[in-house]
């Protein structure tokens, strides 16, 4: 039996998966780094709808499969870009030694051995949004 990565790289590449991928189980995604910890977003269908750190207002309606952005008149962001200083809020980037820690210890609890081994079995990230940051290897 492939490893989950092995599985993913095998239906990507157009190989011989052994069987159907499952959507994120080549990676786990932990959230609980202090940028997703804090940061306004509705976790699950029927949640109110929110304005994150960068002014983006997203919706998780019930019936849909996850959250998206909200668009349209009086959701947009930013309409001129000329004005984005006016418009763009930069999210916070310092955060208490707390906030670290609880992250360290989520990450901490994932089995290494599935996620490292020269990157044999899965690959690892961190969800990171508007390029703020992305790691293909745990911190």
């Amino acid at each position: 039996m492939l490893t989950p990565r092995e599985n993913f790289l095998e239906t990507i590449r157009g190989g011989k998966p052994d069987r159907f991928v499952k959507q994120f189980e080549f990676f786990p995604m932990p959230y609980s780094d202090p940028w997703n910890a804090t940061n306004p977003f509705p976790w699950e269908p029927g949640a109110p709808d929110c304005v994150d750190f960068w002014g983006v207002t997203w919706t998780w309606p019930e019936g849909t499969p996850g959250a998206f952005p909200r668009h349209g008149d009086g959701f947009t962001v930013l309409e001129d870009v000329e004005e984005w200083k006016g418009r763009v809020k930069c999210p916070p980037l310092e955060y208490s030694d707390e906030l670290w820690e609880a992250a360290k210890k989520d990450y901490a609890s994932y089995d290494r051995s599935k996620a490292q081994r020269r990157r044999q079995r899965r690959f690892w990230r961190d969800m990171g949004h508007p390029g703020l940051r992305w790691r293909d290897s745990p911190p």
